[in-house]
C-alpha cells in the first residue's frame, strides 16, 4: 500500500541550485510533492535587480558588492572556499528529475507559476532562495507558505545573516529560521529557529551559509511532521526584538570580516 496516499501535498518554489536538490529529497521523504518550480533568473531580471539596488543603495555600494562577488567567485574557483555539502550522485538526480513535476521559469512571479499552483492544489508551499514573492502570488495561495531563511529573524532579515551577525558581534544570532511568509521581507511568524556551531579554525563565511542550510533541513523536517500531525502551523513573533534588513556584503565588508572575525 502506498503510504503517501491521503497525505497532504507540498509544492516547492526554489532557486535553481544543487543544495535545493537536498531540500527536494528531504521533503519527498516526508510528504508527497505535487510540483516544483525552479527559478533561474535570466540576465534581464538580474540587471533589473542590480538597477533597483543602485537606486536604493547608491552606485558606490553597488560597485563594492560587485567587487565582492568577483573576488568570492575567483577564490572559490581557486579552492579557497571548499563546499561542505553532501552531494547527490548522478542517478539520484536523474531519479528526482524523472519522478517529480518541474516547471522552469526565470521568475517565481511568472504567470505560468500562478497556473501551475492552481492546477496542482497543494496543501502546503515551501520556498527556498527565490526572489521575493509578489503580493498577488501570496494572495493566490490559500494554504500556508513557509520559507527557509539563512539567518535569525527578525534581527537578521535579508541575506548573509551569519556574516552580518558575526560582524556585529552577535555570534549567538548565527543560525537558521523557518517562518511563514507574509507580504514583508522575512517578517512572517516564526515556526522554528536554531543557531549553528561556529568553528573559527575551519569555517569560512560561505561554509557558515552551508551549515545554516543543513540546519534548515532539520528544522523543515520538524515543521513538516508537525503539519502532518496537526494539520496546521502556528508561528510566533518576538516582542521587542530589533529588526533590520541586510543586503549582500561588499568587498570592503569582506575585508572587515577577515580582519575582525578571523574567518576567511
Amino acid at each position: 500500500m502506498n503510504e503517501s496516499v491521503g497525505k497532504p501535498k507540498a509544492l516547492l518554489l526554489l532557486k535553481t541550485s544543487e543544495e535545493n536538490l537536498l531540500l527536494v529529497k528531504k521533503v519527498n521523504e516526508i510528504m508527497p510533492i505535487c510540483g516544483i518550480v525552479w527559478e533561474g533568473l535570466g540576465f534581464g531580471a538580474r540587471f533589473r535587480l542590480l538597477w533597483k539596488r543602485k537606486k536604493r543603495l547608491g552606485i558606490f555600494k553597488l560597485i563594492d558588492q560587485v567587487l565582492y562577488l568577483m573576488v568570492r567567485s575567483l577564490l572559490s574557483f581557486c579552492g579557497f572556499y571548499p563546499s561542505i555539502f553532501p552531494s547527490l550522485d548522478k542517478r539520484e538526480k536523474e531519479r528526482i528529475e524523472k519522478e517529480l513535476d518541474f516547471l522552469r521559469v526565470r521568475s517565481v512571479n511568472d504567470p505560468l507559476v500562478f497556473e501551475f499552483i492552481r492546477d496542482r492544489r497543494p496543501e502546503l508551499v515551501i520556498v527556498s532562495g527565490t526572489s521575493i514573492l509578489s503580493r498577488e502570488l501570496i494572495e493566490l495561495v490559500k494554504v500556508p507558505i513557509i520559507n527557509y531563511h539563512a539567518g535569525i529573524t527578525p534581527e537578521y532579515r535579508g541575506v548573509y545573516g551569519a556574516f552580518w551577525a558575526l560582524l556585529e558581534g552577535e555570534p549567538h544570532l548565527v543560525g537558521s529560521t523557518i517562518h511563514l511568509i507574509d507580504p514583508g521581507i522575512d517578517t512572517g511568524a516564526i515556526l522554528r529557529q536554531a543557531s549553528i556551531e561556529i568553528d573559527l579554525l575551519k569555517d569560512t563565511h560561505l561554509s557558515l551559509i552551508e551549515k545554516q542550510f543543513l540546519k534548515g533541513l532539520e528544522l523543515i523536517e520538524e515543521v513538516l511532521k508537525e503539519f502532518l500531525n496537526k494539520g496546521e502551523l502556528r508561528g510566533y513573533k518576538k516582542r521587542g526584538a530589533k529588526s533590520k534588513l541586510y543586503y549582500h556584503p561588499g568587498f570592503t565588508d569582506l575585508l572587515k570580516f577577515w580582519f575582525k572575525i578571523g574567518i576567511r
